[in-house]
Formats: structure tokens, sequence, C-alpha cells
């Protein structure tokens, strides 16, 4: 029977998850819900737990009642997925304010803390200033973005991790009508190491329909499919894009897409279990020969940098090569405008797109729109139709693409292991590869490769 609490309000004695709601099989599930007092409740079945507090005085049958689908949803990624990831749910409340719900712990022991707090005002302002990479005062104005978001929350709220809690993923799942919340960086936090995000090794946002459970699901699933070295070749697609460059940046990036268009050459006409394969990529591919690629049912994993400014994908200005011998065109010409828009549920076989351009998900020069609203690139990547979409809530400097690209490439035991076989049979100095790939990564204050 629900137990009647002081305030009038019900806390169900069971909640019963349904694992085909959240995209999952198997049977229903019963979650016991023990109150132990007006604001705090413990979840749990005989191999799981989760103790869950309501915060600023709110009650925690309201804060059950409000979190409903989305506080199931939790249970079950941990219960049928056994996802490690920590989550944060940013829901609009019954009363019209927020609640925001941390979710920390590991293993079958876990721990939520609750807030209902009103809309604050940086979700009218466009106050945002780290997401300008130029100004030289990035790193203050992240300092500063995170303070409002302890001023928001509470500094006991961001401290619930254990301080030797190993790293782990943060999924953030955000109401639509609460996407202001994107305003906050916590990915940057997190590489940052700020108070509450020094666990962490990076945040994913969750701004669409799906649930927790179904995307760390298919999370483990795409990242089994990437490790497998035959299904990484036949599926991923690496796009390259130049662009005229008078920075004092300019003489490192062509360097360093030199040398990343060597090692790529390395991956072509390789046997992967049994099959002689090719790692494909295309340097400054036109609006067609793009829209080819992406339209691909091969293309499964795609990995590109845009100049995209003005909110448009913008293609490459430089020559044109692709993994093979080609009949495309080959000079160059002005950069062309490529609208996502034509894309729209067209890209469902694409499982990751890794995209490197700037504020797509939110731009301080449109700071009236919401984050990963309809004008955003993010919000048209997601669109499409592809599973998993990355994007930049700040300036990106071009050579991040070139040393992630670096450092993936550089750190897969199975190109490693074609490196190792090539320079064993003398067609190169894999030493000498690795002391480049490490002076160019040094020079922008990336770490070595082993």
């Amino acid at each position: 029977m629900p137990m009647e609490l002081g305030n009038g309000q019900k806390v169900p004695s069971k909640l019963v998850i349904d694992p085909h709601h959240f995209g999952l099989s198997g049977n229903p599930v019963e979650v016991n819900v023990t109150s132990r007092n007006e604001f705090t409740c413990q979840l749990s079945t005989d191999e799981f737990a989760l103790t869950l507090t309501a915060g600023n005085g709110s009650p925690i049958s309201i804060c059950i009642a409000d979190l409903g689908e989305w506080l199931e949803d939790t249970i079950a990624s941990k219960l049928l997925v056994c996802d490690p990831a920590e989550a944060m749910l940013v829901k609009t409340s019954s009363s019209g304010a927020v609640w925001i719900c941390l979710v920390r712990g590991g293993g079958s022991q876990w721990h939520a803390e609750a807030i209902e707090v009103a809309t604050p005002p940086v979700a009218r302002s466009g106050d945002t200033p780290y997401a300008i990479f130029r100004t030289g005062q990035q790193h203050q104005n992240l300092f500063e973005s995170h303070q409002a978001l302890i001023d928001l929350l509470g500094s006991v709220f961001l401290t619930l991790a254990c301080p030797t809690r190993a790293s782990v993923l943060l999924r953030v799942k955000v109401d639509k009508d609460q996407l202001w919340f994107l305003r906050f960086p916590l990915g940057a936090f997190a590489v940052l190491k700020l108070k509450g995000f020094a666990h962490y090794y990076a945040c994913q946002w969750i701004v669409t329909e799906r649930w927790i459970s179904e995307i760390a699901r298919a999370q483990a699933e795409t990242e089994l499919e990437i490790a497998d070295p035959a299904t990484f070749f036949s599926g991923a697609h690496i796009v390259i894009n130049t662009y005229a460059d008078n920075s004092k940046d300019a003489g490192w990036i062509e360097s360093a897409r030199c040398f990343v268009l060597e090692l790529l050459e390395l991956f072509r006409d390789v046997e992967i279990q049994g099959t002689i394969m090719t790692l494909r990529w295309t340097l400054n591919p036109r609006p067609d020969l793009l829209g080819e690629i992406l339209l691909s049912p091969r293309t499964r994993f795609l990995f590109a940098d845009f100049e995209a400014g003005t909110g448009i994908w913008q293609t490459g200005d430089g020559p044109h090569r692709c993994c093979v011998d080609c009949n495309h065109e080959l000079s160059g010409r002005a950069p062309a405008a490529f609208d996502l828009k034509q894309f729209k549920d067209r890209l469902c076989h694409i499982r990751l797109l890794r995209i490197f351009h700037c504020n797509s998900i939110y731009s301080p020069s449109r700071w009236k729109e919401q984050p990963a609203s309809k004008n955003t690139l993010a919000r048209q990547l997601l669109d499409t139709g592809a599973y998993f979409v990355e994007g930049s809530v700040s300036e990106e400097p071009v050579s991040y693409f070139y040393c992630n690209l670096l450092q993936f490439l550089l750190t897969r035991s199975d190109l490693r292991t074609i490196l190792w076989a090539k320079g064993i049979s003398g067609q190169l100095n894999n030493d000498e590869l690795l002391a480049r790939a490490n002076s160019l990564m040094s020079q922008k204050g990336w770490p070595h490769i082993e």
C-alpha cells in the first residue's frame, strides 16, 4: 500500500518497470519503494538499491511523481543494461519549475539527489563567453560558468561522488523545454577536472525522446562494432577538409594534415580477417560526393571536420584526393555550403557522426535561440536519424581535430598491429612514425602516445 506522509502526498510502495517501454527485452521488474522520511526513500530489488533524496524542502512523493518514467528508465539502465555511467536528469516539474536529479554510484549501490529549482537567468541570457576560443579568457569564463552551476545546484549537490571513484561517463537527459541547461559546458568541466566533475571522462547529452537505457545498450553495441577490425574498416569513413588559413597555426595545420594523410595511406589494401580492406578517407569532397558518402549504407562511422561559422557546413577549398584512385574533380575551389536539412531521417544507417565544428550545439552569435534548437547543426544532425552525434558548445581549434585523429589512429591495437607488421617488413620505421606524431601533439599540449 502507498505510504501517506504528513503533507498528504503518497509514495507508491512499488514501481513496475516494463523493459519493452525503454527499448529493452525481458520481463517486468518490480522495484520496492521504502520511505525513510518525507524527503528520502529507497528503491530496491534483491540485487539493487537506489537511495533518492529530494532537496530544497520538496516532498519525495512529488519528486517520484514528477520524475516518473525518467526515474524508472534510469533504474532500468542499471538493473537491465548494467550501465556504469552516472546520470543527470533535467526535467520540468509539475509546479512549472525544474527538477535536476544527479544519480551517482556504481555496481548495485546508487544514490540520487534531486532538487527543484526555478529557471535561472542563464536560461534567458546569452552570457556564455566561454563559447568563444579566441578571447584568450576561455578558461576563466569556464570557471565562471562552473561557479554559476554550483550556485544553482548547491555545493553539496556536486560532492556526492566518492573521491576514489573510477573515471566514468556522465549521461545528461534534458527535457525539450529545458534546453537552456546545455549552456553549462559539463564536458569542459570534466576535462578541466572541476569540482563535482573530476571523475568524469566525458559528458553525453540526450536531447531526444530516446531513453537512457536504450542509449546505454546501443552504445555498448556500437563500441563493440567499432572495436572489431573488420567492422571498423568496412564502416568507417574519414573526411578531411582544408580551408585558406593565414593564422599563426597554418604551418602546424599543414604539417599535421600531411602527416595524417601519410598515416592513412598505410591502411590501404591491408588484410583484415582474411579479406583485403582499405580504411576509407576523402580529402575535400565536393557537396555531391559528400552527399554520396553520407547516404552510402556502407558508412557506419563518420569522422570529419567542417568550417561552420555560418551555422552551415562548408566543404573544403583545397585539392581533392580519395583513399583510392578516383576521377573526381581534383582542383581546389571556393568552399561550398552543404545544408544538412536535406538529410532529415535519411541517415539512420549511421551509428556515429563524430564531427568537429564550432558552436554546433549553441552559437553565442544567436543567443536568443536555445541550445540544440532547430537552427543549430546539432539538431539538424539529430534530425538525420544518425544514432550518436557529437558536437561542440564552443569554438574548436582545427588542431583539436588532427590531434584527436592521431590519437584515435595510433592507439587502436588493430591499427598498431598493422603498422608493426609493416615495420617488421621494412616498409616503415615505427619509432620514427610515433616520434613525429608525438612531436606534433606535444606542440598543442596533448599527451604522448606510448
